[in-house]
């Protein structure tokens, strides 16, 4: 059997059963021969950069498996304080949610970033404010970042205490 892509010779049924992918047969009598083939399967592998995970969902050919040409529908759901920024490897593009076709083995990669977020600091009366981060060193402050705050109050001036979202006197 000559299998079209996306397919496989499975076995042969009717008046020559066999899984031989070629037979040979001296014809003396009308035969019927059915070949059976089918579908491929092939693997969907994705790789998540970052932190979420992707919703896979079958648009048509509905099925535990993915055969050859089977339509998925690809869905990136970041985690909290994350963001989807693309796909990479055989995706591209940043739609939300994105199609692929199963038409062989097929490597998708999500990409998430860190969300950003400002550190806005006022100060009322005369000094500075020394900032150290204390974990995930970055020049931006993404998401979960911790800072260490300092006030150094200028001479003459003395530290009262912290307002806004941070609260206290240390």
């Amino acid at each position: 059997g000559n299998p079209s892509d996306g397919w496989v010779f499975s076995r042969w049924e009717g008046d020559w059963i066999g899984t031989s992918n070629s037979v040979n047969i001296t014809i003396y009598k009308n035969y019927n021969i059915i070949g059976l083939f089918q579908r491929r399967d092939y693997p969907l592998n994705i790789t998540i950069e970052g932190e979420g995970t992707v919703t896979e969902t079958i648009v048509s050919q509905p099925t535990t498996s993915y055969t050859y040409e089977t339509i998925v529908e690809l869905t990136p759901n970041p985690s909290v304080g994350w963001r989807f920024v693309g796909w990479s490897g055989d995706l591209d593009g940043n739609e939300s949610p994105k199609q692929v076709t199963i038409d062989g083995e097929t490597n998708v990669v999500v990409n998430f970033e860190r969300r950003d977020y400002p550190l806005n600091i006022a100060i009322e009366g005369e000094g500075t404010v020394t900032e150290t981060i204390v974990s995930q060193p970055t020049k931006g402050y993404s998401y979960q970042t911790i800072v260490e705050l300092k006030p150094n109050p200028s001479e003459g001036w003395r530290f009262v205490e912290w307002g806004g979202d941070l609260t206290g006197f240390e």
